[in-house]
């Protein structure tokens, strides 16, 4: 019985930070939602991750020094694994920030449902873009680079090391930065086409003042931007998908020295 406690001491500190960094990674995940039966499926799929990275990963467990040293390191896996998964959300950032962008183009700015994913209310647009994201990145093998970047993590950082934190910061803000970057040059086309109908509405409102634009100009702004989105979902999925893998590739590079 106490060589049976022994090991138990031994292995399971191992196994719950395991499970924290990968529950920390699986809770910034798109697309599985934050209502109480995602939460319940973040749980489990971050137990089973965490069980798993243990297991292939030779199943062993750092120095423990008491309570107070556990608590300390399960601080610091959640951290790792908290911030790969930031970087993974962006993903579905990029999206998110072009849909906001068209949605002031096309006047929908007051236009907002329920999004049953975050539980927020966004712009139409931008939850059209997001479910399209989440089609893109299963199209696109993302789901497989989400795991090969926590897998990345754990081999870059083991369980119960420390990182630097100023190169983690210097990381997250260049990818922040990317990700905003390829959000704004996603929806830059339609931008492009939206100013130049609104510089022949304003010179055709000077040119016949009986004319009332209000009529047909919204609508006219809004099926022209819905055209144009729906051709850069063809168009503009090569240059997205370039974008998308750029920032799960720098979810797998974040800790690697």
């Amino acid at each position: 019985m106490g060589a049976l406690a022994e090991h138990l001491l031994h292995v399971v500190p191992g196994f719950v930070l395991h499970v924290i960094r990968a529950a920390a990674f699986v809770w910034f995940l798109p697309g599985l939602g934050q209502g109480s039966d995602a939460r319940w499926l973040r749980l489990v799929l971050g137990l089973a991750l965490g069980a798993i990275f243990w297991w292939i990963g030779g199943r062993g467990s750092p120095a423990v020094h008491g309570t107070g040293h556990l608590l300390l390191l399960g601080a610091g896996e959640f951290l790792v694994g908290a911030a790969v998964g930031f970087v993974v959300q962006l993903v579905g950032a990029v999206l998110t920030v072009a849909g906001e962008i068209l949605a002031q183009e096309m006047g929908f700015t007051m236009s907002q449902v329920m999004d049953p994913l975050t539980g927020t209310s966004t712009q139409v647009v931008s939850q059209l873009l997001q479910v399209v994201g989440i089609l893109a990145m299963f199209a696109l093998d993302l789901h497989h680079d989400f795991l090969r970047a926590l897998a990345a993590a754990f081999q870059a950082v083991p369980v119960g090391t420390g990182f630097d934190l100023a190169v983690l910061h210097e990381r997250h803000a260049a990818l922040v930065a990317a990700a905003l970057e390829a959000g704004v040059r996603y929806a830059m086309p339609v931008l492009a086409v939206m100013l130049v109908l609104t510089a022949m509405l304003a010179v055709l409102s000077r040119a016949v003042p009986n004319i009332n634009l209000m009529e047909f100009s919204f609508g006219l702004r809004i099926l022209l931007a819905l055209l144009m989105a729906l051709l850069l979902f063809t168009e503009g999925m090569p240059g997205l998908a370039a974008s998308l893998q750029a920032i799960t590739g720098g979810a797998a590079a974040l800790f690697v020295h």
